[in-house]
């Protein structure tokens, strides 16, 4: 068994370890795919032949998860470069912004450790990874078709939670939180971050991908960032670090429709119809339009 990753049993809340198919003497060749997580109290819960751990068999969750064929289009569009100016910045920032040495790396002595919530493919989270080649991820999402995604990354374990319940990660463990487009459980994240860990979160602005509204894409409250500060207070102090993050890019018909049909609309209308409505004539200007705020644990 490996306590190396900071995980807790999502049922009685003890520390958890991986185990692996073999247990030789060294760190396995794979420590992000445990064949196993179990705790001392004898839970345990055994990973997917893909690489990811369902944490939530046997309980399940109120909340829908994402297609398989909604994560392959949101990775079609991650892959065609759409979003890759919110990649670099939260690199940036996770690079930069993170202290030489949290409470936690100070005390333990070793890697970083970054947490991306409702992760989807994982994309933003292998893109921090490989900026930070010492550092370990955690991917956490309800999709298995994401998760699998996620869980290629030989440094991103990737569990498969609702990141609305107590997390399964041990208080003061995290030294980055990263919530893209996702959920944003404040109480839980202030747990799991370590004294000076920092919570980085995307939000859309008004503009973002307007031009898709027409498509089927839903609108954006026109202060949702404010309402995000608002939410997250309590428990976090907002910092300089981050800020807006805007261009323009050209998109073929196809990535369109992919970006309006990996988001909430992919829930509620077919990727044919969607596709129906987006003319044939490429290319297509779309904008990017969105805030990168640097929360630090209060």
């Amino acid at each position: 068994m490996s306590f190396r990753w900071p995980l807790s049993c999502p049922v009685c809340q003890e520390p958890a370890a991986t185990t692996y198919a073999k247990s030789p003497a060294t760190e396995p060749a794979h420590p992000a795919r445990p064949s196993s997580i179990i705790c001392r109290n004898g839970h345990g819960f055994d990973a997917a032949r893909q690489g990811y751990v369902n944490l939530l068999a046997g309980r399940g969750t109120r909340f829908t998860p994402d297609s398989a064929e909604m994560i392959m289009a949101r990775e079609r569009v991650l892959t065609s470069g759409l979003f890759d100016e919110i990649s670099t910045a939260l690199s940036d920032v996770a690079t930069g912004a993170l202290p030489n040495a949290t409470a936690h790396t100070a005390e333990a002595d070793q890697a970083p450790y970054f947490v991306d919530v409702g992760c989807g493919t994982g994309s933003y989270l292998h893109h921090m990874l490989d900026h930070r080649p010492a550092a370990l991820g955690i991917g956490m999402d309800l999709s298995p078709a994401g998760l699998k995604r996620c869980a290629r990354h030989g440094r991103a374990l990737a569990l498969g939670w609702d990141v609305w319940r107590q997390l399964p990660l041990r208080s003061g463990s995290v030294d980055v939180v990263l919530a893209v487009f996702a959920p944003r459980n404040a109480e839980e994240f202030a747990r799991v971050l370590a004294p000076g860990g920092l919570l980085l979160v995307v939000t859309p602005r008004p503009g973002h991908l307007a031009e898709l509204r027409e498509y089927g894409l839903l609108g954006i409250q026109a202060d949702k960032s404010d309402a995000v500060e608002q939410g997250l207070r309590e428990h976090f102090t907002l910092q300089p670090a981050g800020g807006r993050i805007t261009t323009t890019h050209s998109a073929d018909p196809g990535i369109v429709a992919d970006a309006v049909f990996m988001g909430p609309a992919g829930h509620h209308h077919s990727h044919e119809d969607i596709m129906s409505r987006v003319p044939s004539e490429a290319p297509h200007s779309v904008t990017i339009d969105v805030d990168l705020s640097v929360f630090e644990r209060a």
